[in-house]
């Protein structure tokens, strides 16, 4: 389910809430009337780019730098990647 904002305007209360699309007339818990639903951007996506560490890589493991990295590591084990 999609995951939308409600905002009461009798009483300014924001709520969070998973709804489906076609639910729009959402009742406030204070009893003043119906919230309208606001645009919520969607959850933003971290893209982890640091060195991590591979314990499939090596006797005990190594830290990869980049996929190039990871690549070479392979091939030094003799365990390349088909591409």
């Amino acid at each position: 389910m999609p995951r939308y904002d409600y905002h009461c305007p009798s009483c300014d209360k924001t709520e969070e809430r998973f709804e489906r699309m076609g639910d729009t007339l959402v009742e406030c818990t204070c009893g003043n009337g119906l919230m309208v639903r606001q645009f919520s951007p969607p959850m933003a996506i971290h893209c982890d780019l640091e060195p991590y560490f591979d314990e499939n890589l090596g006797a005990g493991g190594a830290w990869v730098k980049s996929k190039q990295h990871k690549r070479q590591l392979l091939k030094q084990e003799g365990l390349e990647q088909k591409r």
